[in-house]
């Protein structure tokens, strides 16, 4: 049987931030300024640790950080610079995001260094620290001050011999960024950004350009729609077909017809047979349901399989969520069986409410008629 201890997991943060990660920091500054106090620092910043979630073990670090390096900020970032370990390997294309813990050095210049004065010497500093671990959102900052000066140098380094420098200009100007602080560009402001880099040859960028898109796709889907539909009239590459599956996800859950014309999704000639499902479900249970999707185009056709789960909200009113289920490729007469299970069980992120719910399939972006189940409570 397994001991408590071989099945125990720390938590990210845990993982992240800790006296072995901090020696990535201490060790190097130490040997940069011969007055730096290793042990102090290390007991200062894991003292509180404790009671901090992840972004504000960065914060607390930086604060810790700020104490014990010079006064002059510059002189400080100078420090930081040549304690920096060798970038990440600029060989690579994919999966090389450096260590976490640089993250701190990014938040001190951006909470010392956005100012006008040092304006230019911190973006520099950023570009350096970023090759070490992104500073997607120590940027953030200086793009909601100093947007044009910002930018400006953003558009020089799309063009940045290292990929995470390109991939930070992406990243950093998301307009829906996780754990980012929000900016104001508009897409006028980005579309020259992305338009750089969309060809990039690495995952890397191209994973952030698609991410970046499909953050716009929610509020300006016409323009999202008209840039893939200018960037495929040019010759194709992988790189591009991936850009545009991965950019237009949000836009194909919707069912947006130009979205699935772009990608191929373009037909209906098909028909649903055999359509059954649990018509009652006891909550923590699965919603089984089953289809046979025919084929009855004279070419072979594309597929995106949905469906739409409609869950009852406290005040009774149904709210849709689509799910993917798969993409294929069916030849003329052909058909596919499909069959489903949805574990209706109450997450942290969804409250499930007895009562009558709906399902509908979406095949191509048209929906089915919603069918009513009911989601009942055994324990009460």
């Amino acid at each position: 049987m397994a001991t408590a201890s071989a099945s125990f997991s720390p938590l990210l943060k845990d993982q992240l931030f800790n006296a072995d990660t901090l020696r990535l920091l201490s060790d190097p500054l130490a040997q940069q300024m011969p007055g730096f106090d290793r042990a102090r620092f290390t007991r200062q910043v894991l003292s509180g640790f404790p009671e901090r979630e992840l972004m504000a073990r960065v914060h607390w670090v930086r604060e810790q950080l700020y104490k014990a390096l010079p006064s002059d900020y510059r002189e400080a970032v100078t420090l930081i610079l040549h304690a920096l370990p060798e970038p990440c390997d600029p060989r690579l294309s994919d999966d090389d995001f450096g260590h976490f813990i640089y993250a701190v050095y990014g938040d001190f210049v951006a909470n010392y260094g956005c100012n006008a004065h040092d304006l230019d010497f911190s973006l520099q500093a950023l570009k350096a620290i970023t090759t070490r671990f992104s500073a997607e959102f120590a940027v953030r900052p200086f793009l909601l001050n100093f947007p044009e000066q910002t930018l400006q140098q953003l558009r020089a380094w799309a063009q940045d011999t290292h990929y995470h420098v390109r991939r930070w200009v992406s990243e950093g100007t998301r307009p829906r960024l996780p754990w980012g602080k929000a900016v104001h560009l508009s897409w006028e402001q980005c579309f020259p950004l992305l338009d750089a880099l969309h060809t990039d040859p690495t995952r890397f960028v191209q994973r952030s350009v698609a991410n970046h898109l499909n953050d716009w796709s929610k509020t300006h889907p016409d323009q999202v729609l008209h840039c893939l539909q200018n960037w495929k009239k040019h010759p194709q590459t992988s790189a591009l077909d991936y850009i545009i599956r991965h950019s237009l996800r949000t836009l194909v859950k919707q069912g947006d017809f130009r979205a699935l014309q772009l990608l191929g999704f373009d037909t209906h000639a098909y028909e649903i047979q055999g359509f059954s499902f649990s018509e009652r479900v006891a909550l923590g249970d699965a919603l089984s349901f089953s289809f046979q999707l025919i084929s009855q185009a004279d070419t072979p056709q594309r597929f995106a399989v949905d469906y739409i789960l409609f869950y009852r909200n406290k005040k009774g009113a149904l709210t849709p969520k689509v799910y993917k289920i798969k993409q294929c490729t069916l030849a003329p007469g052909a058909s596919l069986m499909i069959h489903k299970k949805q574990l209706l069980k109450p997450r942290s992120t969804r409250k499930l409410y007895p009562g009558d719910h709906g399902l509908a399939l979406q095949i191509n972006g048209r929906q089915t008629d919603v069918f009513t189940f009911e989601l009942y409570d055994n324990f009460n």
